[in-house]
């Protein structure tokens, strides 16, 4: 894993033409992760058992159970990040964040 910290003034991230994300003066924080820094093609598919490296051969393991803990993890982390951003602004110049925002102080 590698991570850059940096101060901005300001930062967005854009996708699709349309800002999905967006900060005044902040940490701007890019991580890059990954299962293994020494992985070879196929190294991962040895190590977990599989035949090929198809995604459906990777990923055929994961029960409904895994599905449901994970998003429910996930929700509990974006609930928790969005009352932590009420808590500094209570809107946002992020139409989609401030819809968001504004649901959750109602």
């Amino acid at each position: 894993m590698r991570a850059v910290v940096q101060t901005v003034s300001r930062a967005s991230v854009t996708v699709g033409g349309d800002v999905v994300g967006a900060i005044a003066d902040g940490l701007l924080v890019l991580v890059g992760v990954t299962h293994s820094p020494r992985a070879q093609p196929g190294s991962m598919d040895a190590q977990m058992g599989h035949q090929d490296g198809s995604v459906q051969a990777r990923y055929s393991h994961i029960t409904q159970a895994m599905t449901e803990r994970l998003m429910g993890g996930l929700a509990a982390v974006r609930e928790s990040a969005l009352d932590q951003r009420a808590a500094l602004a209570p809107g946002s110049p992020v139409a989609v964040l401030d819809r968001l925002l504004r649901e959750r102080l109602q």
